[in-house]
């Protein structure tokens, strides 16, 4: 590996690292989550979620992965309202997700909705704090 290419793959490390970390760094530690379960990084179904990819979460929750884990306080369903992935929405709602549950500052998947759509299918699930 010359040199430019080093140089490239550590600049992009680096970005990527940044990126994921403000993702994270914002969201206050739940009580209930063990400092090696924070340390391992997010469970593949909320990667999955950040990432939008919709045929692995897919594959995941018919697997059996925790639709009501959490990660930093966060939901998956809470995830996947913030990236604003509708499928990916209506797969966790369809799997039972805790539409009602609360990150550490009280917050709901509702309450961080960015978009009428989105609000609107949390609401015909039955979410209405």
């Amino acid at each position: 590996m010359n040199i430019l290419n080093t140089r490239t793959l550590l600049t992009s490390s680096a970005i990527l690292l940044s990126l994921w970390t403000s993702a994270y760094a914002i969201t206050p530690v739940h009580p209930k989550t063990s400092h090696a379960a924070q340390a391992a990084g997010p469970p593949p179904l909320m990667a999955a979620i950040v990432n939008g990819n919709t045929a692995l979460v897919t594959k995941l929750i018919a697997k059996g992965a925790n639709v009501h884990t959490r990660f930093q306080g966060e939901t998956p369903l809470m995830l996947a309202v913030v990236g604003g992935n509708t499928d990916i929405l209506k797969m966790l709602i369809k799997a039972g997700s805790d539409i009602d549950a609360k990150d550490p500052s009280g917050e709901t998947a509702l309450s961080v909705a960015k978009t009428s759509q989105i609000a609107d299918l949390l609401k015909a699930a039955g979410e209405t704090k």
